[in-house]
């Protein structure tokens, strides 16, 4: 059943029944074509029962609308998502595609790219440190791509 991660039932004879049911819980909204899910922390994808606010929506940038929308997400992107959003509270869309990994768009009218995994603090540190040397050459980058720390790039 969509939307629930587990389920124990328990039957005293005569009359007792006890059903104890454990919801998955929502950590992200899944944008992708004209479909949206719900994403827990497994990478797993649900309906969406009701609008929260709070969660951050990630916009699949290179989906084919007709293939319909993902059953399971990589854990390793649901990871970066989660940490970057952390990282970067001000943050309130993230983009996804396939080649990338995670992406948002700075306050500066930069993309910013980050790949996937458990080390957004990094990549963070590498994008910023890339954006002040940049800038203090008179180097005004529209693209700041740190997905791969051995070759970070960036274009004007």
């Amino acid at each position: 059943m969509p939307g629930v991660k587990e389920a124990t039932v328990s039957v005293e004879w005569p009359v007792a029944v006890d059903v104890q049911v454990v919801e998955q819980e929502p950590v992200i909204v899944w944008e992708q074509g004209d479909e949206r899910s719900w994403v827990d922390a497994r990478g797993d994808v649900f309906p969406i029962r009701l609008d929260i606010p709070l969660l951050l929506p990630i916009v699949v940038d290179d989906s084919d609308s007709a293939a319909g929308l993902e059953v399971h997400i990589a854990p390793e992107v649901v990871t970066g998502v989660l940490q970057l959003k952390d990282l970067r509270p001000s943050i309130e869309r993230i983009h996804f595609d396939s080649v990338y990994g995670v992406s948002y768009q700075d306050g500066q009218n930069r993309r910013g790219y980050f790949g996937t995994g458990s080390n957004m603090h990094l990549k963070l540190m590498v994008y910023d440190l890339l954006i002040e040397h940049l800038l203090e050459r008179g180097v005004h980058p529209t693209v700041v791509n740190v997905a791969d720390l051995e070759i970070p790039y960036y274009q004007e």
